[in-house]
């Protein structure tokens, strides 16, 4: 009889591991994807940054024959 319950002892603290480490494991998955999402937003708000600074630097079209016409 003492055999079983230290079996089920045993059994018992191997599956509450297993169960801590799968959530664990859960847990652990959904902050790496958190995370590359955030990176990925990170990436795009800066390529929109950079297509806007490139966007005004360049002269409009309206003001270059302007430009011209003064001279």
């Amino acid at each position: 009889m003492i055999e079983y319950v230290a079996f089920s002892a045993v059994g018992l603290f191997v599956v509450g591991i297993v169960i801590v480490v799968v959530i664990a494991e859960i847990f652990t998955r959904r902050h790496k994807q958190a995370e590359a999402r955030r990176e990925a937003g990170q990436r795009q708000r800066e390529r929109r940054i950079a297509a806007r600074r490139a966007r005004l630097a360049r002269p409009t079209p309206t003001l270059m024959p302007l430009a011209v016409a003064d001279d």
